[in-house]
């Protein structure tokens, strides 16, 4: 247990996805170590951070095609460390399920969905892109320590996640 000095502060920014709410629930659960720092989005987010019993005060905001890169600095300010959960996330394309279920019904084989990605959510926007200005922002706001949460394959060419549609 700590004193009264200055607990670390500790962002997670994709802290409304899945890795990031487990993240957010691991750092509210030890809040006698840790002050957390959700950064989300958007603010339909908000209820779920603040079910897992996160204050409302401590959900920041940034929306980089709407605020900037200028927006993450902004929200890292006072924070020891950054933890970047954040991550593209591939999009079902439902006619595809047509094929699908056709194959089922015909005892065709091989036959998987197809994937795609929302507008502006590429991987490489998101996973290099967006994370290189996340760690660019960190260091200017004096965070010390940076944990990028991260997809396995993500470097290899062949990697199912790399082979998904593009737009």
């Amino acid at each position: 247990t700590r004193t009264l000095a200055h607990l670390p502060q500790v962002a997670v920014t994709g802290a409304a996805g899945r890795t990031g709410a487990l993240v957010i629930k691991k750092l509210v659960e030890r809040k006698a170590d840790f002050e957390a720092v959700a950064i989300v989005r958007n603010a339909s987010s908000k209820p779920k951070l603040v079910q897992l019993g996160l204050p409302e005060q401590a959900i920041r905001e940034v929306d980089l095609a709407s605020s900037g890169e200028n927006a993450f600095t902004t929200a890292f300010a006072g924070c020891d460390t950054l933890i970047i959960a954040t991550s593209a996330v591939p999009v079902l394309k439902p006619l595809s399920m047509l094929a699908v279920f056709w194959a089922k019904l015909t005892g065709g084989k091989g036959v998987m969905p197809e994937f795609g990605w929302k507008e502006g959510q590429l991987p490489e926007q998101v996973d290099w892109i967006g994370q290189k200005l996340q760690i660019d922002a960190a260091k200017a706001a004096g965070v010390r320590r940076v944990v990028l949460v991260s997809s396995m394959g993500g470097t290899e060419v062949e990697s199912n996640l790399n082979k998904l549609g593009g737009n």
